[in-house]
């Protein structure tokens, strides 16, 4: 059997023979990230549709081959398919018509791809720049923390220091009013 693999602008489409196969035993399966196997199941295999041997259209209905209870293995339909760089494999999507297998995967946005080449054109310098820029970051995040601390610690110095200048005034102004009670006393017994 044979494929045909057509690059579209927005998405790949692979259209592989599958004459007198049924949607149900054909498999689609993703090898790595760059390959696409097309298998079937062997000994599942029914007659195609118009062969003397076709016997009725329940031959697709899924449940006929779980009742034979047949070993089952998968035969590939032709070579694996290698697949283009940029596709969104999450996006496979498979159809079975006149004896047709057409899969479509779409391709990943442009942005991606550019992301893509700009990572894997960092270089030796680039990552030492970054480690150092990380480093320039982590040292002035520490020192930012420093500087909160002093502040803090100096603004509760600087409270300790008007509760204690106010305690100098109420002691004063005590102080005052103590000497001119006594004043008063004196002047009084006087």
């Amino acid at each position: 059997m044979t494929h045909n693999m057509e690059v579209q602008d927005t998405q790949v489409v692979i259209k592989v023979e599958a004459e007198g196969l049924c949607r149900e035993d054909i498999y689609v399966e993703l090898v790595g990230h760059d390959k696409l196997v097309v298998s079937t199941k062997t000994a599942s295999r029914r007659s195609p549709v118009g062969s003397p041997d076709h016997e009725s259209s329940t031959d697709c209905d899924p449940s006929v081959s779980e009742k034979k209870k047949e070993p089952v293995s998968r035969t590939p339909l032709g070579n694996p398919v290698v697949l283009p760089a940029n596709l969104d494999l999450d996006s496979i999507v498979s159809t079975l018509k006149d004896g047709v297998l057409t899969i479509e995967i779409k391709k990943k946005p442009d942005d991606f791809d550019e992301a893509v080449t700009t990572v894997r054109s960092i270089t030796k310098e680039d990552l030492l720049k970054f480690r150092q820029l990380a480093r320039l970051e982590e040292s002035l995040s520490r020192k930012r923390k420093r500087v909160e601390k002093l502040r803090t610690t100096m603004q509760a110095e600087r409270q300790s220091v008007r509760e204690a200048e106010l305690r100098v005034v109420k002691a004063k102004v005590q102080n005052r009013n103590q000497k001119e009670n006594e004043r008063r006393i004196v002047d009084i017994s006087e």
